[in-house]
């Protein structure tokens, strides 16, 4: 399993680095090479696997949101009929 991974600059840009492995020790080099921690806030799609990728950052000293599929915003133009 992977983690799509991100990054909303302040800008507003939006850039995707990518996928990781699902693991410990690959959250951990993310969040070393984004770093410092504590000024990262991260929010990730809710989903089966539960809240371990959210107790991971959190536990790493970054503020962390689960979201809600359902509630994540989608643009119009993206909508299939």
């Amino acid at each position: 399993m992977t983690v799509a991974v991100a990054v909303a600059e302040p800008d507003g840009e939006v850039r995707s680095l990518g996928a990781i492995p699902n693991r410990a020790e690959s959250v951990r080099k993310l969040i070393r090479k984004l770093g410092p921690a504590e000024q990262l806030r991260a929010c990730y799609e809710a989903g089966p696997t539960g809240y371990v990728l959210y107790w991971q950052l959190t536990e790493l000293g970054v503020e962390c949101m689960a979201v809600a599929p359902s509630l994540v915003p989608v643009k119009a133009s993206s909508l299939q009929a």
